[in-house]
């Protein structure tokens, strides 16, 4: 037995000797400090949720290394902070807790880092409304801040300082806030943190004490600059202080208006103080930004809407226009109950027509303007989680129908001529509403068209309808369809790449393969029927337009290109394997169309591109 007490007593003084080294050790900046810095970034910015996953992370790298530096408690400080700006106090009071401990061990009670706790632990008492304990901890917290603003400056203490004038505010020591609120502001400044969401609190407390000290004007000459201070911060920040103790329901109307804004509605059309009496009477004391957006959500869509009938009765006769000029056909990409985004019921019956940008964009049916919604810029497409990308139908205009249906056409230009009717302006079929564009939930600039009725204040539902179509009066989209209504062909359109003949007319039509980003200029020539040809190229009358944008541009004058597609990785992948035909032809149509002289031609051109490069899904070709 006693054979073995030799080696047991070396393993035991070996592992003890191997955590005691292990102890000492430093933590790993790198990983400490990204956590960290990233934790800050996201915290300054309002993202508590996401900022609280960071902190939690440094976290355990901080215990799991060296206890005794100041890194533990600072984490801890971090964790605490971010858990009191979520309203979960408990676990504020728990991280609080082991933090003081772990302060007063490391750093000593008039550290910098202690007064910051004691300031969480004064923000937390007013919160769970006990103002004599928020007054003993900030009294503690007073001397070591003032003493750090003489000091290097940072961040937390910025916001240190202003907490301390909130609970002076709360306790009713409006004097000592003032002045601890213009120690904060000046703070912000000299670390240039102009757009914060900090410094966005830190100014609406500032309003709310002007307001108690009848000090309106100098109330109000903030709005604009608190507002602005939100900087990249989500917007409905601002609105859940409503429910806290931080804004009244007029200032928390400001951010309402912001947050209306940034999604490119007019605020002007919206009963804000309708919305905010419902949030304010409707959610818990004190509900989730979750819970508030969902909310904001459901009744600024009830309102946008507000103008379609529950009680629409479609009328089930009437034939549609083809959207657009129908003597230049349009491909389909996708169609009813289109596998890709055509497959709820506010989306079923819907039709996605692929058209270069600035197309213009013609009403199918007479009616009112109801809505316009115009500003976005940028598309956005993960076809793999939709809820990643916002702002669904980007630019778009809705016409609101004699039967109390109304049609919607989405992803319009972003220019000034995006759309050129406005909000209460009858138009007639086939009136220009606007131009074709690439803005919102989209892979490839085309033309959603759909029409819906809303069947709730808060569900709106799609119902079918047919085309006119040429001589077609029920015509319903097909994907890879190309409807329109040429006229009739008078003569034979030849198309050249250099010196070289392409056939056209032929069945299938004629390929030609461009590498992923090349050019190559057309040459096109007019055969009339006594047997004369006239070279077009750049005539008034020759139209060239790309039947899938998504894979093709062309200029005025015939110069063809393979777009490059390191944007569209992600939507190529949903395509890996499929042939040319279900991912929509990389499709080139000419049209030479004098009317003068009564010619008419038109001929077209598969250009089969060579995906190549790192980051680009090679498309199969056709066997």
């Amino acid at each position: 037995m006693h054979r073995y007490a030799l080696p047991c007593t070396l393993l035991l003084l070996t592992l003890v000797l191997s955590f005691a080294a292990q102890a000492k050790k430093p933590v790993p900046p790198d990983l400490y400090l990204m956590h960290t810095e990233t934790g800050i970034e996201l915290f300054r910015s309002g993202k508590f949720t996401a900022a609280l996953v960071e902190f939690k992370e440094a976290k355990r790298v901080a215990k799991g290394w060296h206890r005794s530096t100041e890194r533990y408690p600072q984490s801890l400080f971090n964790t605490a902070r971010t858990y009191a700006a979520l309203q979960d106090y408990k676990k504020t009071q728990n991280e609080l807790s082991v933090a003081r401990m772990a302060a007063r061990k490391g750093l000593g009670e008039d550290s910098l880092l202690y007064a910051y706790l004691e300031v969480i632990g004064g923000k937390v008492s007013i919160e769970i409304g006990n103002n004599d304990a928020a007054l003993n901890s900030i009294n503690l917290a007073i001397p070591i801040l003032s003493e750090g603003m003489e000091g290097e400056l940072e961040a937390p203490l910025c916001d240190a300082t202003s907490d301390v004038g909130f609970a002076l505010f709360i306790t009713g020591e409006l004097k000592g806030a003032e002045e601890f609120y213009d120690e904060a502001n000046q703070c912000f400044d000299a670390l240039g943190l102009v757009q914060d969401v900090q410094r966005g609190s830190l100014i609406n407390r500032l309003q709310r004490l002007y307001r108690t000290q009848e000090r309106e004007e100098e109330a109000d000459a903030l709005t604009s600059q608190r507002l602005g201070s939100m900087g990249e911060a989500p917007a409905d920040f601002g609105i859940r202080l409503l429910t806290a103790r931080e804004a009244t329901l007029a200032e928390a109307s400001d951010y309402l208006d912001q947050w209306i804004a940034d999604r490119h509605e007019d605020p002007e059309l919206f009963d804000t103080k309708k919305i905010l009496d419902e949030l304010a009477t409707g959610l818990a004391k004190q509900p989730s930004d979750e819970q508030i957006k969902g909310f904001l959500d459901r009744s600024i869509f009830a309102q946008s809407f507000s103008f379609a009938p529950t009680d629409a009765k479609p009328d089930e006769d009437y034939v549609y226009a083809l959207p657009f000029d129908e003597e230049t056909p349009r491909m389909v990409g996708q169609a009813f109950g289109g596998e890709k985004t055509h497959f709820s019921p506010s989306t079923y019956h819907s039709v996605d027509l692929l058209m270069l940008v600035g197309t213009p964009v013609l009403a199918a049916r007479e009616g009112t303007v109801a809505k316009t919604i115009q500003g976005h810029t940028t598309y956005c497409y993960e076809p793999k989680d939709p809820a990643l990308c916002s702002d669904t139908h980007g630019n778009e205009v809705v016409v609101l129908h004699d039967d109390g249906t109304f049609a919607v056409y989405a992803h319009l230009d972003s220019s000034e001529n995006g759309i050129v009717v406005k909000q209460g302006q009858k138009v007639n079929r086939k009136q220009l509403l606007g131009h074709s564009g690439y803005t919102g939930f989209t892979s490839a600039p085309h033309l959603h068209f759909t029409v819906l009725k809303a069947t709730t204040s808060e569900r709106l539902r799609t119902i079918p309808y047919v085309f006119e179509n040429g001589a077609a009066k029920d015509y319903v989209p097909k994907k890879n369809d190309m409807p329109g209504t040429p006229p009739a062909i008078t003569g034979n359109t030849l198309l050249y790449i250099g010196e070289q003949r392409v056939e056209s007319g032929s069945t299938p039509e004629p390929t030609y393969t461009l590498n992923n980003g090349e050019s190559v200029q057309l040459r096109v020539e007019f055969q009339k029927v006594d047997g004369s040809v006239e070279d077009v190229t750049n005539s008034p009358h020759t139209r060239f337009v790309a039947g899938n944008p998504a894979h093709l541009s062309v200029s005025d004058d015939g110069l063809v290109t393979a777009k490059p597609m390191s944007n569209f990785t992600d939507a190529l992948k949903e395509y890996e394997g499929k042939s040319y035909s279900e991912l929509g032809i990389p499709l080139l149509s000419v049209y030479y169309d004098n009317g003068a002289e009564s010619n008419f031609g038109w001929a077209n051109l598969v250009f089969e591109i060579d995906y190549d490069g790192e980051d680009i899904i090679r498309l199969p070709k056709e066997k």
